[in-house]
């Protein structure tokens, strides 16, 4: 009896850890989502230059993967979305200010209502460059637990390009449901 009682109890540790870990790392990835996307805003405005987020295989320029095979923010100092490096390097370079690598947990990430689905750009008072007001105020982003669709966080983009985790009521608001891991 006492055996089965600790089989029984050894599952749904086990059960219970492989949910955790995977509710855990998808809410990583989305709030340094966040970060990295603040980080491409604050520097926009900060020096007065624009900033892109790319989708970046490399992590030296922008590549026409997926988003989950990781991306790249630079500050790009003509706004043409390229990052642009002299050789020997010149003060008006381009700079990488950070790689974030492929998602791991064989997670997703997808981006909605992107007016170019690789990138998000930010002008240099902050604001997004890249965007276009349609029935939808805001740009978003989904990161899935693998095969578990109904395991994701999502980060939004208001329209004056502040990124954020939305709330549950928020989801339900838009329609969508709550993530369920």
């Amino acid at each position: 009896m006492t055996l089965a009682i600790l089989v029984v109890l050894g599952t749904m540790a086990f059960s219970f850890s492989g949910t955790f870990t995977r509710q855990n790392r998808v809410s990583m990835q989305a709030n340094e989502l966040v970060a990295d996307l603040s980080l491409a805003r604050t520097q926009a405005a900060a020096s007065g230059q624009f900033t892109t987020v790319c989708t970046s295989t490399s992590g030296t320029g922008c590549t026409s993967s997926n988003w989950q095979a990781g991306y790249i923010v630079f500050l790009d100092r003509n706004g043409d979305g390229v990052v642009n490096v002299s050789t020997p390097a010149q003060a008006t370079d381009d700079r990488v200010l950070r790689v974030a690598a492929a998602l791991t947990g064989n997670n997703t990430l997808a981006g909605t209502n992107l007016v170019n689905a690789n990138r998000v750009q930010y002008r240099p008072d902050g604001l997004l460059a890249d965007f276009t007001m349609g029935s939808n105020p805001r740009m978003s982003f989904r990161i899935t637990a693998g095969d578990r669709t109904s395991c994701y966080r999502e980060v939004w983009v208001d329209t004056s390009g502040r990124p954020y985790a939305p709330t549950a009521t928020q989801l339900q608001n838009a329609g969508r449901s709550a993530s369920q891991c």
